[in-house]
């Protein structure tokens, strides 16, 4: 796959340097006040809203794909059950996530859309790459997890257009170990 090199968005460097005059604007989960989170609608209306950046979580599935979303289990967000590593892509494929907004912090008793699928990473990236920059949280931090993580980061070209937040240094150095280039952000404690 051949991935252009030019992109219409600023680089993590230009927002970097823009940020002492003006704010960047990070749409966390996209816009998941008014849209079911972590959706590609969500991250749609984020830039339409003028996001710089989105922020979205990953975790893998059982066929080893990683998709969005930011819970352990799929409850909250869909009318499925369990954990996304007990279903395949095409199993997850066939529930709605839009079961949640967080404007009303609950569950909804009905969905918002007709259906509403969970995006895969690779989607987000053929979507958004070069329309805005990425914080993309890492929850699944096994080895086969950023392994495929870091070989979809390279092949769409991220370095300076996204960077993977993990949640402590040990995942932040497997992540070095596979791709020393891969920016990261550690959320983890420091005690």
């Amino acid at each position: 796959m051949t991935i252009e090199k030019t992109h219409s968005c600023p680089s993590l460097t230009e927002l970097y340097a823009r940020s002492i005059v003006k704010p960047v604007a990070i749409a966390h989960r996209g816009a998941c006040g008014l849209y079911p989170e972590n959706t590609v609608l969500a991250m749609e209306k984020a830039l339409a809203y003028g996001a710089d950046m989105i922020e979205f979580d990953l975790r893998l599935t059982r066929d080893g794909v990683p998709v969005l979303l930011h819970d352990r289990t799929i409850d909250r967000t869909s009318d499925g059950k369990g954990e996304p590593g007990e279903y395949t892509l095409d199993e997850l494929r066939k529930f709605n996530f839009s079961y949640f907004r967080s404007i009303w912090g609950e569950r909804l008793n009905k969905p918002s859309y007709a259906s509403l699928m969970i995006p895969t990473f690779e989607e987000i990236l053929q979507k958004f790459r070069g329309r805005c920059t990425m914080n993309i949280q890492v929850y699944d931090s096994s080895e086969a997890s950023l392994k495929v993580i870091c070989r979809l980061f390279r092949e769409y070209d991220m370095f300076d257009l996204g960077f993977l937040a993990m949640s402590g240094f040990a995942e932040a150095e497997a992540v070095r170990k596979i791709d020393p280039e891969i920016e990261t952000a550690v959320l983890g404690s420091w005690a």
